[in-house]
């Protein structure tokens, strides 16, 4: 952390630059109104997520068949989002086992 003074307040700021050099340039053609990737640079310098956070990217929720129809059915009757993940959390043994729910989404 650092502290930046402006006006003779003192303001505390957290350092969150790593110096990552990993970059996207890319430019809008003019042409066809799409975007042409000028340079990339995939190497970063730091971890991207800590790995027990893995299981909770969206790349890795899996929903069965079965499930995905029944939230199909609950939505085209007119139920709402929350009203369905209620429901499903339920059906999984409640609300305060809704990560019990998810993980047996897999």
């Amino acid at each position: 952390m650092k502290r930046s003074t402006d006006s003779g307040l003192t303001k505390k700021t957290y350092v969150t630059r790593t110096g990552c050099k990993a970059s996207l340039r890319a430019k809008l053609n003019a042409e066809d109104s799409l975007f042409e990737v000028l340079d990339h640079n995939t190497a970063h310098n730091h971890i991207l997520t800590r790995k027990s956070w893995n299981h909770l990217h969206r790349s890795q929720r899996v929903i069965t068949k079965e499930k995905a129809i029944a939230i199909d059915t609950m939505i085209s009757s007119g139920m709402k989002a929350t009203d369905s993940f209620r429901y499903m959390a339920e059906e999984a043994g409640g609300e305060q086992s809704e990560l019990r729910y998810l993980t047996s989404l897999q």
